[in-house]
């Protein structure tokens, strides 16, 4: 598989902000080209949403899943301990 193609530093900072997901129109108004875009899907990057992009590799695969569905869905909402464990809440049990 050939490597992926470099990320720019603020769209970095915002995939770690995002638990390492992103828009694909995050990613366009970062810079990135729609071929750009494309590589990363062919180099590894989940593509589970419409519009939604999470990097290979992330710590937290659930935390991620669970950040690109509120980014596909802009009016969606997490609650519960699920939005505790996004919002990186401490005291809760681990899964």
């Amino acid at each position: 598989m050939r490597r992926p193609p470099p990320i720019p530093p603020a769209l970095q900072t915002l995939l770690t902000q995002q638990h390492g997901a992103m828009t694909s129109a995050q990613a366009l108004a970062s810079g990135l080209s729609r071929r750009h875009i494309q590589t990363l899907v062919e180099t590894g990057w989940a593509h589970p949403f419409q519009g939604v992009l999470i990097e290979p590799g992330v710590k937290y695969p659930f935390r991620a899943t669970v950040s690109g569905a509120l980014l596909a869905c802009p009016s969606a909402a997490v609650h519960g301990v699920t939005g505790a464990r996004l919002r990186r809440l401490e005291g809760l049990p681990l899964w």
